[in-house]
């Protein structure tokens, strides 16, 4: 109890000496982050602005990053397409042509084709057909890339 009675026992003049000694060292202390600050990791106001200002620069160059990755998947996407369409009327032509040449073959020698003959123009067509599905196949959807 005593300790409070000295306490309140303190005058006015006292009271306004401390509050002048406060002032002063106060302003004896510069502005701008003291030791406390840069070791708890608390920045002025000024850093926390550029912080700020960094962030939504971050964050603006992550959307125009996302919108460029939606924009090459997209052109992708339309480029497979073609690449499809091409293959395919390639293949077809192919096809086409094989079984032309081999009709002409077929007529020229009066229809006393061979049976080898036969043979060869049907495994190399399924040969053939098998390796242009793969082909686009592995295009159209290439393997994923392994994470090690």
């Amino acid at each position: 109890m005593t300790w409070g009675k000295r306490r309140s026992k303190k005058t006015e003049n006292e009271e306004a000496k401390d509050k002048a000694k406060t002032e002063q060292l106060k302003e004896d202390v510069p502005d701008g982050p003291d030791v406390a600050d840069l070791t708890i990791g608390t920045q002025p106001r000024a850093d926390l602005a550029e912080a700020g200002k960094l962030a939504h620069e971050r964050e603006h160059h992550a959307r125009e990053m996302e919108l460029q990755e939606i924009s090459r998947l997209r052109q992708q996407n339309d480029l497979r397409l073609r690449f499809f369409t091409f293959a395919s009327r390639l293949a077809v032509s192919v096809l086409v042509f094989g079984c032309a040449l081999v009709g002409y073959y077929a007529w020229s020698v009066k229809g006393h084709v061979e049976p080898s003959v036969l043979q060869f123009w049907i495994s190399s067509t399924i040969v053939e057909v098998l390796g242009i599905i793969y082909i686009i196949a592995r295009y159209l959807f290439p393997p994923a890339p392994k994470n090690d």
